[in-house]
Formats: structure tokens, sequence, C-alpha cells
């Protein structure tokens, strides 16, 4: 009877790296919610200026105050900036959403490639393993046989 032979994957460095793509695949998708959150305070921060200036208008603009011709002008072009930056800011939101949606689907498909690969060794550990029984079945009926001609 012989020793028992060892399993060896061959796609091993395969495994290794989609394991490797799949933490690289964590980090981006970290990376793009994090810009993502600072997009949002950017745009909740330009929000509220934007909101801020509005306000002081309507305060310039209530019935019986004084008409300050240089000050409506400075705060209309205060506002138009503020219209533009928070314009900005949207679009940016919305470009970091969607490069972390797209982080976040190049994040699954790594993790199924990663399965994948898994499955196919469980599955190839355990062709190995029935391989091992029925050589050893194999082994010991070859023996019992030769024992049982030795014993006629």
């Amino acid at each position: 009877m012989t020793g028992r032979a060892s399993f060896t994957y061959g796609l091993h460095a395969l495994l290794r790296k989609r394991s490797v793509d799949l933490d690289l695949k964590k980090e981006e998708l970290v990376e793009a919610s994090a810009r993502l959150a600072a997009r949002v305070h950017a745009l909740e921060h330009s929000s509220a200026q934007l909101a801020q200036l509005e306000r002081e208008q309507r305060n310039l603009s209530r019935q019986g105050a004084a008409i300050d011709v240089d000050a409506r002008m400075r705060l209309h072009v205060c506002l138009t900036e503020a219209v533009v930056k928070k314009q900005q800011h949207a679009a940016q939101l919305a470009q970091a959403r969607a490069t972390q949606e797209q982080a976040l689907e190049s994040l699954r498909a790594a993790r199924q490639e990663l399965k994948a690969v898994e499955h196919h060794r469980e599955q190839a550990t355990a062709r190995f393993d029935v391989e091992q029984r029925r050589k050893t079945q194999l082994e010991s009926d070859e023996l019992y046989l030769l024992r049982l001609k030795e014993l006629t």
C-alpha cells in the first residue's frame, strides 16, 4: 500500500490573483465612497451658501427697506456664482455616485470570479479525494485477494 498523495491545485496562482483582485476592488470601493461623501458634503455646503444668499436677497427686498443698488448688484453676482457652484457640485456628485456604483459592480464581479475559482478548487479536491479512496480500496482489494490465494 502506497502513502497518501497530497493534493496540488493547478490553479492556485489564479486563486491568489482573484483574491488580490478582490482586495483591490474593495479598496477602490472605499475610495469611491470617500469621494462620494466629500461630494455630498460639498453640495450640502454650496446649497447652504445659496440658501443664505437667497435669504439676504429677500432681506434686501423687504418692503420699506432702503434700496442699495451696489449691494443688490454684489448679491446678484454672488447668487449667480453660488448657483453655478451648486450645479458643478451636483454634477460632481452624480459622477461620484456613478463611480461608486461602477466600483460596487466591479467588486461584485470580482467576488463572483473568486467564488467560481474556489468552487472549482473544492470540486477538484473532492475528485482527488474520491480518486485516492478508490486507489486505496483497489489496493486493499488486491491485498485481500492475494491473501485468499495464499490461503488456498
